[in-house]
């Protein structure tokens, strides 16, 4: 299987090198490594020279996250997609295992569990559960978004046709852009498969893209432009939990915003939208006591140790 990697970076000169190392460092090498420069300021240009001839390097036709990687979509060739962030890191059975099982599955996408860490003085140290080391419930994709789930794109690797399908990313988000993406995908995928023999680490660091390129105000508006697309989107029938939870988040972020930044043109809270306020607020309470389904797919701390010393065991 030929397979893609797409990489958007905006000043991420230093800790590029070593994802673009671990990548291809693949049990699996990649079919092509596509960069995807955003305007970046600082030393990229020392990266290109060093990887010219391993690394696919392009400038962005547009502006952010989403407009680099549709930079990346149009230029790439491969069978498979693989979206992936310019300072995080997957173990080197990561592209292998995938392809093998969305060839053998038929699917979609194949998607794997993921944990956030950090490199202090060359030791990793785990920072949270490792997240989706499940798999999902039963039930729609979709209805589970609606739901408030959000897989980071880096776990999952998605067959070519798939994607063509589910388009470009929305490219007038600078943050979000993965939330309202997760919703097109789980309208449209009908085979997906999981598997957690491997694994993506966020890695934490000083100086994350959008705390620094995004303001606050900013990034939270972001979020409620999200859930208004996704909202325009609803062209089927979810349950009705998952659509009342939706709407209720939606009027919790407004009321949020509105009580942080003040109001905004035609931002404000209808009658309906707080019976969904009311009704978000008390399932959330409950979900607190009871824990959601989707919520028991992450693993336990305390008991998560030895599987992120085998992750990181086989990161390069």
């Amino acid at each position: 299987m030929k397979i893609s990697v797409i990489i958007p970076v905006k000043n991420r000169a230093s800790l590029l090198p070593v994802t673009l190392n671990n990548i291809l460092a693949q049990s699996l090498k990649p079919y092509e490594v596509i960069v995807v420069d955003d305007a970046s300021t600082d030393d990229i240009d020392g990266v290109i020279n060093e990887f010219r001839h391993q690394v696919i390097f392009a400038k962005n036709a547009g502006k952010g996250p989403g407009a680099a990687r549709n930079t990346g979509l149009r230029i790439a060739t491969g069978d498979a997609i693989q979206f992936f962030d310019s300072d995080d890191l997957m173990t080197t059975n990561k592209l292998e295992e995938q392809a093998k099982l969305l060839k053998d599955k038929n699917a979609d996408f194949v998607y794997g569990p993921w944990v956030k860490a950090i490199n202090e003085n060359d030791i990793w140290k785990q920072s949270d559960v490792i997240m989706q080391y499940y798999p999902l419930p039963d039930g729609a994709f979709s209805d589970l978004v609606l739901q408030g789930w959000c897989n980071i794109t880096q776990t999952a690797l998605f067959k070519k046709k798939f994607i063509d399908k589910v388009g470009f990313w929305r490219e007038d988000l600078m943050t979000h852009e993965d939330f309202e993406y997760w919703f097109r995908i789980g309208k449209l995928a009908r085979t997906y498969y999981h598997e957690n023999k491997t694994c993506v680490i966020y890695r934490q660091h000083q100086n994350q893209i959008t705390d620094l390129a995004v303001p606050n105000k900013d990034r939270w508006m972001d979020g409620i432009k999200a859930m208004q697309f996704i909202k325009d989107e609803i062209n089927y029938k979810p349950t009705l939990n998952s659509l009342w939870l939706f709407k209720g988040r939606n009027a919790l972020s407004k009321a949020q915003y509105i009580k942080n930044f003040g109001n905004v043109g035609e931002l404000k809270i209808g009658n309906i939208e707080k019976i969904y306020l009311l009704y978000y607020k008390i399932a959330s309470k409950v979900n607190r006591i009871k824990g959601t389904s989707w919520q028991k797919i992450h693993g336990v701390l305390k008991d998560g140790n030895e599987n992120f010393k085998s992750y990181i065991n086989d990161i390069v």
